[in-house]
């Protein structure tokens, strides 16, 4: 699995320091996960604004920048299995504000749902998400046309994924019940 390395890209001078990120799009095709998440990632975790085209307010290190990717890809992007670990996650962000948020193993199949200690940890990271959920937020994607074989096949994903979701807090209640 490949990515391209991060560059942070620092212009200016005093108070009028930014730093640029000219391959956060590149990043983000590599992760498959949206531009904009990373950046919001980045935004929340630095306490930073961030303008335009991912420019970051200030001068921000660029092994920083590195440490906060790789904790963006441990929490959202690999699969959360042992026996796994790869990067072939879809990330399942359910409609609303307190539904869960889940990473689905292409690899090995394997269903996770986020813990709620990360969910608390990152809780503007994940209100963004949940407004801007992958399907949509997702850059240089076009609707699929309805009534296609890429449509119908794209409604069979998200039907098996809200069954999936259905199961897997069907068990977590089932647990919690025994457990009294």
């Amino acid at each position: 699995y490949l990515m391209p390395q991060l560059l942070a890209v620092r212009t200016g001078r005093g108070k009028a320091t930014t730093t640029s990120l000219p391959n956060i799009q590149d990043v983000a095709a590599a992760l498959e996960r949206p531009e904009l998440y990373l950046v919001r990632h980045f935004q929340y975790s630095l306490s930073i604004q961030v303008g335009k085209g991912a420019q970051l307010s200030g001068n921000v290190d660029a092994g920083k920048l590195g440490d906060l990717l790789e904790n963006f890809i441990k929490t959202w992007v690999l699969c959360q299995s042992p026996q796994c670990g790869l990067p072939e996650c879809e990330l399942v962000v359910e409609a609303g504000n307190t539904g869960p948020i889940l990473l689905h193993c292409s690899a090995c199949g394997h269903l996770a749902q986020i813990r709620q200690g990360v969910l608390t940890k990152q809780n503007k990271l994940v209100k963004f998400m949940r407004a801007n959920r992958p399907s949509t937020a997702v850059a240089g994607t076009r609707p699929i046309a309805a009534g296609t074989p890429a449509h119908r096949q794209q409604q069979q994903q998200h039907q098996q994924q809200r069954t999936a979701t259905v199961q897997l807090q069907t068990e977590g209640a089932f647990e919690s019940h025994c457990r009294r």
